[in-house]
């Protein structure tokens, strides 16, 4: 039962009521903080699938020709891109293309990022070290105020679990009250997820970050073309299974959409992708 604000007393002299407000309390209640005008995302992983998500969010987000509020809209959108190297100092999974997705459209900045490195990119990740191991304070902030994080698309171990091996990182995100969305891979990849479901990424990513929650598990359900699952098989590649019942099972909500694009290699596409990610925002 709530404290007495107010007492009222019946004046018969005058006719009146006299209210008397109880010391600390008010009549009032306290006034209701505005709602937030947009969500604020966080990104985390690396590469290509990961550059494809900012790409669509940025889309969504920032209108064509809308006034850039660095207020507003540094708090938007933060990516947290997984940064590594082979030994020599050439770039092995640079934040580039992630760069590169942000400033579309703008040909000059992204002649600035469009820079060529070293490798294919194609290496069998064995071993990763943290050097340094910690995590940027702007980073932690943002997780902090995030209403949803999204991991992945990227490489599972060279960048997905890289990025959460930071242990502040990681314990960030558990402290969280952020919903969390893993965004499946469309394919395996050769060396490092060979034969795995989407319960194996799940299972990898908790093996490695157990404080990290994750809620929803987003997966294409899509049909591929079938030169292109012929073309990817050749490679020993093939599309992640994915076992709903499983996901249930492990705690998280699957949730299928169609989120292929189109062209000659498989992708995901920026703008159903983005619908997607940010369907969870309004739900």
């Amino acid at each position: 039962m709530s404290e007495l604000r107010y007492t009222v007393q019946y004046d018969h002299r005058l006719g009146l009521h006299r209210w008397q407000i109880a010391p600390g309390q008010r009549l009032l209640p306290p006034p209701v903080a505005a709602a937030r005008r947009f969500p604020r995302l966080v990104s985390l992983g690396g590469g290509a699938g990961l550059a494809i998500l900012l790409q669509g969010l940025k889309a969504t987000l920032f209108a064509p020709g809308s006034a850039w509020v660095s207020a507003e809209g540094g708090q938007r959108l933060t990516a947290i891109v997984s940064v590594g190297t082979d030994g020599d100092g050439s770039a092995y999974l640079a934040p580039r293309e992630c760069l590169l997705a942000l400033f579309e459209g703008d040909a000059t900045t992204a002649a600035i990022f469009d820079l060529p490195l070293n490798g294919t990119g194609e290496e069998q990740s064995q071993r990763l070290v943290l050097e340094p191991d910690g995590a940027v304070s702007r980073a932690l902030g943002a997780i902090g105020a995030a209403d949803l994080i999204v991991i992945g698309p990227a490489r599972l171990y060279a960048s997905l679990i890289a990025v959460l091996l930071v242990k502040e990182i990681a314990e960030a995100i558990g402290r969280s009250k952020a919903r969390g969305v893993l965004v499946m891979n469309l394919m395996t990849e050769l060396g490092q997820t060979d034969g795995y479901t989407a319960t194996d990424h799940l299972l990898a990513i908790r093996s490695h970050a157990p404080a990290v929650r994750i809620h929803d598990v987003h997966f294409n359900t899509a049909p591929f073309a079938p030169e292109l699952l012929a073309r990817y098989a050749a490679h020993g590649r093939v599309p992640v299974a994915t076992n709903v019942g499983h996901l249930l099972a492990h705690g998280c909500r699957p949730i299928g959409r169609d989120l292929l694009g189109q062209g000659p290699t498989v992708r995901h596409d920026p703008a159903k992708l983005a619908r997607a990610v940010l369907d969870l925002v309004r739900t």
